[in-house]
């Protein structure tokens, strides 16, 4: 079963310089084309799938899946000679949330450190998903499978590796770590290497009162109870261009946490960025790439 979201490429074997072929939607033909080119051509079928969704959900099937109720559908590609060279499920899915694509490995680093006072916490779905940590030149491998864990590494430990993405192991500086789920599904971490500036916002609640001066209670318009909201502006350290690709997963998650390097504490945030612009080393002039990530703790606090 394959999302919509994620591009299917098909290859059409052959010498030829052009080859026919034709989609077919749930047994039936809903697409002719024709490809050009030398040796074997590949096309990419999405956007006749997706026109498909667009103009037939109402009345195609629906099937449930991880995801709550999407349509699916059969889709099959034949090329000149009528053989099936593409046969798969494809679901109306743009959610990103599919960890069980075959060969599918979740994660999409933004940064590629870790500090081991965090814990790890990552989501495993196959061997090559495990957590394995080094501690000089000896591996070992971690996590059981099917699983989301929360780990804590050895001090020693130089680097961990998870779906074949490494992390070095650094005992920085930092105050704050982001947990987020990513667009896959998973969740992955930031460790912010740089300022983080707190803020406080208040709802102040007040009732009109009598006012008396010779009285401390009948003071006029009293300040009965504050809502307060905390909010940080965290700064991130220098990031790749890779990483900065990435940065939609983390300004786009629903399900963020913000823990304390200091005191261990872990408190529910959430992004208050709008935007997620991708930034490249030579676009910001050849300057290091920063961005700043603007928080609001979850829980408002009151004071009375």
């Amino acid at each position: 079963m394959i999302p919509i979201w994620k591009d299917i490429y098909v290859n059409l074997p052959g010498n030829a310089t052009q080859e026919a072929y034709s989609i077919a939607i749930n047994y039936t033909t809903v697409y002719n084309g024709i490809c050009y080119g030398e040796g074997d051509k590949i096309i990419r079928i999405n956007d006749v799938v997706a026109d498909y969704f667009t103009r037939n959900a109402p009345i195609i099937g629906y099937t449930a899946t991880d995801n709550g109720e999407r349509a699916t559908v059969q889709v099959r590609v034949r090329n000149s000679a009528g053989d099936v060279v593409f046969s798969d499920i494809v679901v109306d899915d743009y959610s990103y949330n599919n960890v069980n694509l075959e060969e599918h490995i979740p994660y999409a680093p933004i940064g590629r450190t870790i500090d081991p006072r965090a814990p790890i916490v990552g989501t495993v779905f196959s061997d090559a998903q495990r957590l394995i940590y080094t501690d000089g030149d000896f591996e070992s491998v971690s996590t059981p499978l099917g699983a989301t864990f929360t780990k804590y590494i050895p001090s020693t430990a130089s680097k961990v590796t998870i779906g074949g993405n490494e992390w070095e192991v650094v005992a920085g500086c930092a105050r704050y770590v982001l947990y987020y789920i990513n667009a896959f599904g998973s969740w992955e971490w930031l460790v912010l290497n740089g300022r983080a500036t707190k803020g406080n916002n208040y709802t102040r609640n007040t009732v009109k009162q009598k006012y008396d001066n010779g009285i401390t209670s009948a003071r006029g318009e009293h300040n009965w109870v504050n809502e307060e909201q905390r909010t940080i502006a965290l700064r991130t350290g220098y990031i790749t261009d890779e990483g900065a690709k990435n940065m939609h997963h983390l300004i786009g998650s629903t399900n963020v946490y913000l823990y304390d390097l200091e005191t261990a504490e872990l408190r529910p945030v959430v992004i208050t960025d709008t935007a997620s612009n991708e930034q490249t080393y030579l676009g910001a002039g050849a300057k290091p790439i920063q961005y700043t990530i603007n928080v609001r703790v979850a829980q408002d606090f009151i004071r009375r």
